[in-house]
C-alpha cells in the first residue's frame, strides 16, 4: 500500500499543469465536509501560492494558502475560522433572503414564518462567529 503524500500548498511551485489541477477543485474538511471549489490563486514572484479563493453556493472567500493542504488529489482546508466564516456568512445571506420573501408578501400571515426563519438564520451566523473568534 502506497502512502499519499500531503503538501501544504503555500510550500508548492504552481505550474500551468499544478494550476490547471488545482483550478476549479473541490476543497474539503478533515472529516471530509464540502467548503467550495478553487476559482483563483493568486501567486507571488517565485511561482508560490500568496492568496487562494474559494467560492461555494452563496460567497466567494480569500484563504491564505499556508491553511490548504495537498493530499493526493484532494485538497484540505485546515483553518475552522474559515470554515465557520462561510458558514456564517451562508447564514447571514439566508436570513436576508427570507426577510426579502417577508417584506414582499402581501398576506400578513406568511410573513411571520419569514420572519421567523430569518431570526434562525441570524441566531446560526452568529453562533458560527462566535465558535470562530474563541
Amino acid at each position: 500500500m502506497t502512502e499519499t503524500r500531503v503538501f501544504r500548498l503555500s510550500e508548492l511551485y504552481i505550474d500551468y499543469d499544478m494550476m490547471k489541477k488545482l483550478l476549479n477543485k473541490n476543497v474539503v474538511t478533515p472529516e471530509g465536509k464540502e467548503v467550495g471549489i478553487i476559482r483563483e490563486i493568486y501567486l507571488n514572484n517565485d511561482g508560490t501560492p500568496r492568496k487562494v479563493v474559494l467560492k461555494n453556493d452563496y460567497i466567494a472567500f480569500t484563504v491564505n494558502p499556508k491553511y490548504l493542504f495537498f493530499a493526493g488529489d484532494r485538497v484540505i482546508l485546515q483553518e475552522p475560522m474559515q470554515i465557520n466564516l462561510a458558514k456564517a456568512m451562508r447564514e447571514t445571506l439566508k436570513a436576508a433572503q427570507e426577510l426579502l420573501e417577508a417584506i414582499s408578501q402581501k398576506d400578513p400571515e406568511k410573513t411571520s414564518p419569514n420572519v421567523e426563519n430569518a431570526k434562525q438564520h441570524l441566531k446560526n451566523a452568529l453562533s458560527y462567529l462566535e465558535v470562530s473568534i474563541e
